[in-house]
């Protein structure tokens, strides 16, 4: 696991530099979308001259790993929980869905006001919604996850493009769009809270889809059957419903959103109080 961790390393590294480009959209004008836009543009642009210049027909396989701890210990166990085999073409054309469709998307929007824009009725000042927005970037994330592991893609790269390493780029700037919605400190924890259950809601009830009617993808752990889960200690999971509920539903509604909370205090703290040091006004 830790071989993986490290291979993918320049893979999350790109998925914060996305994530980054996203949350600074509605910070910019016209001209800087475009340029975003363009950006986005270029990852799609190569993979289909790729796809074009190259034979790609030549089938690859793919074992999607998950992590939890094993009765009757505890110890970390790697769950090969799905394996996919799909022509290599599959997860090019995968990548070329996702960044060209939000290439796409952000130079459409491209001319909507931004949160630079001057005041007056004609052109008002719109943060985003932060809850909205942060679940949206958040779930572009595990939705690109989930088609990359459809296709069959490689392990690392599957592995490095995941919402949870976006959140990193997301949550200090949910800490500013918050302040220039004038929100107080508590709001904050308080929209924080909801943004760690509009993250992993969804998440939650695909993963039970997935793992009632295996239909693949991390999120289906039909083949997990023991876990060690503190602090109701060793358990077996007979029924699919049991290999969805201490895998999937309760990690998610609660280590991952304590998490959320912790790392978006830590993280939002400083844009916070940098956004209530210049509150503009917004529409809500």
């Amino acid at each position: 696991m830790a071989e993986l961790f490290q291979s993918s390393l320049p893979i999350q590294g790109a998925t914060l530099v996305l994530a980054l480009l996203l949350c600074l959209c509605p910070h910019l004008r016209r001209r800087g979308r475009t340029i975003v836009a363009g950006l986005l543009a270029l990852p799609a642009l190569g993979f289909v001259v790729d796809l074009l210049v190259a034979d790609h027909d030549f089938e690859q396989r793919l074992e999607v790993p998950n992590l939890y701890g094993r009765a009757p210990d505890g110890d970390p166990h790697v769950w090969i929980v799905d394996t996919v085999t799909a022509p290599s073409w599959h997860w090019h054309l995968a990548v070329v869905g996702i960044f060209g469709t939000l290439a796409l998307i952000v130079f459409l929007f491209r001319g909507r006001p931004g949160d630079d824009a001057d005041h007056g009725a004609q052109n008002p000042v719109l943060s985003p919604n932060p809850v909205f927005y942060g679940a949206v970037v958040f779930w572009f994330f595990l939705g690109g996850r989930l088609l990359l592991e459809a296709t069959a893609a490689r392990q690392s790269i599957v592995w490095g493009f995941s919402g949870t390493v976006a959140l990193f780029a997301i949550l200090p700037f949910f800490g500013f769009w918050c302040a220039r919605r004038g929100v107080t400190a508590g709001g904050y924890l308080l929209r924080l809270l909801a943004l760690a259950f509009a993250q992993r809601i969804p998440l939650v009830l695909f993963g039970w889809l997935a793992t009632t009617r295996e239909l693949g993808t991390h999120l289906d752990t039909h083949v997990i059957t023991d876990l060690m889960v503190l602090p109701f200690g060793n358990l077996d999971l007979a029924t699919p419903t049991d290999r969805w509920v201490w895998p999937t539903l309760f990690p998610q509604l609660t280590i991952w959103v304590l998490l959320t909370l912790l790392f978006g205090t830590a993280l939002g703290i400083l844009p916070f109080w940098l956004g209530r040091r210049s509150p503009a006004p917004a529409t809500n």
